[in-house]
């Protein structure tokens, strides 16, 4: 801690349901780091202070539209979380302001436009400062990107191999859904006036340069069938809603980390045939139908405002499973395993994007060895706007063990 920047981490939007969580986990897991809480409302802040039985905890206030006030209190912070959505509607304005104020800079987005306008707005400068900005570290898209890396890193740690094909598979997941996530997903469909072919496109988020080389490089469909049986995991695989979002990410990481001139990711769900086949029917069309009925969105937020969410027996009770398959140039096989031990969509999520917060205000000597790359199969990123794998790498793995997930990689034999 430093007078410039008295604070370790600020939490932004700490009023909504996974801001309070988040703030909630700091507190209990870390309570010498001094942290903050920022928002628009003041009394609304000072309630989370009393319920995460913290009532001293510094508040900070400030109106996002307000680029001087945010930059006021953002400087003030090594790292900023943000958990407030719609990210495509309300979240570029902190992002610059992280940037500004030479702040890193984590959130829980699962906006794959928000992350491409992020991009576009400020990678370069980010990456001339130094500033690490990381979106999506919850459970957007943070097992998805370590199972990769893991199997990446295993192939060429262990045998020097680059890695063909990665295939993820969401095993189980137990949880439940709050109106900030729902609305977020409305959000996206808010700001987007018409279909765009670039949210579609799967390497939207890849490196410029790189995309046309990877693309000719690439000899699969980046996203799986909709329904098939997977050898390596030997279990029947459908759609997986998250994949839309999680591919991109994966991609992203390719390509600034560069797995292998032919790596394919792909993700689906277990499930059995039938469950897969009517998943596959009928998401599309609820998705379509979201998109072109307003009232019908209106009625959802109705249904389910901001701020509610599942109960705290819910949340720690709830636990997942992801497994992927990955095989290496030379046909080597292996499966990843990553396991969390509450809902996914909240408390590990909080685990998750607190802990990458942690990560870049703690553990700066190893991310400087491995942006060196001294000892580490892939070099992390100094700045930029990046992906988990390619900001924090196997240090965030490490980090994440510690607090309890499980990571583990094994090979197949023959």
């Amino acid at each position: 801690m430093s007078p410039e920047r008295p604070y370790d981490i600020l939490v932004w939007g700490a009023t909504g349901f996974t801001g309070k969580l988040v703030a909630e986990y700091l507190v209990t897991k870390y309570h010498d780091v001094p942290i903050a809480l920022g928002g628009r409302s003041r009394s609304k802040l000072e309630a989370v202070a009393q319920y995460i039985g913290a009532p001293n905890i510094p508040l900070l206030v400030a109106d996002a539209s307000d680029s001087a006030a945010l930059d006021q209190i953002v400087r003030k912070a090594r790292v900023v979380i943000s958990t407030v959505g719609p990210f495509a509607i309300h979240g570029i304005p902190l992002v610059e302001s992280a940037v500004r104020s030479g702040t890193h800079y984590c959130d829980t987005t699962g906006e794959t436009d928000f992350i491409a306008e992020a991009i576009e707005r400020v990678h370069e400068k980010a990456r001339g400062t130094g500033v690490r900005v990381v979106p999506s570290c919850g459970f957007d898209s943070i097992p998805s990107d370590m199972c990769a890396l893991l199997l990446a890193t295993h192939f060429r740690s262990k045998y020097g191999e680059d890695t063909a094909e990665v295939r993820m598979s969401s095993v189980v997941a137990s949880g439940g859904f709050s109106g900030g996530t729902l609305h977020s997903a409305l959000g996206a469909f808010e700001k987007q006036k018409k279909p765009s072919k670039d949210i579609a496109d799967p390497y939207i988020l890849v490196e410029k340069e790189k995309k046309a080389l990877i693309k000719s490089g690439n000899s699969s469909l980046p996203v799986g069938p909709l329904i098939r049986y997977d050898s390596v995991l030997k279990q029947w695989q459908g759609y997986f809603m998250m994949e839309f979002i999680n591919t991109r990410y994966v991609w992203r990481s390719h390509s600034i980390l560069n797995y292998g001139p032919k790596f394919t990711y792909s993700e689906t769900m277990q499930a059995n045939p039938i469950a897969a086949f009517v998943l596959a029917v009928s998401l599309p069309v609820a998705v379509v139908l979201l998109y072109l009925i307003k009232p019908l969105r209106d009625l959802l937020k109705w249904l389910v405002p901001q701020g509610a969410g599942p109960s705290e027996i819910t949340r720690n009770t709830g636990f997942f499973v992801n497994k992927a398959a990955g095989v290496s140039e030379s046909g080597r096989k292996a499966i990843a395993t990553i396991m969390g031990q509450n809902d996914p969509g909240y408390n590990e999520t909080a685990k998750l994007v607190a802990e990458a917060a942690l990560c870049m205000v703690f553990d700066g000597d190893a991310l400087a060895a491995s942006a060196e790359g001294k000892d580490v199969a892939f070099p992390v990123q100094k700045g930029g706007v990046l992906t988990a794998a390619s900001a924090m790498g196997m240090t965030l793995v490490e980090r994440l063990k510690k607090a309890g997930m499980v990571f583990e990689v094994r090979d197949l034999r023959a």
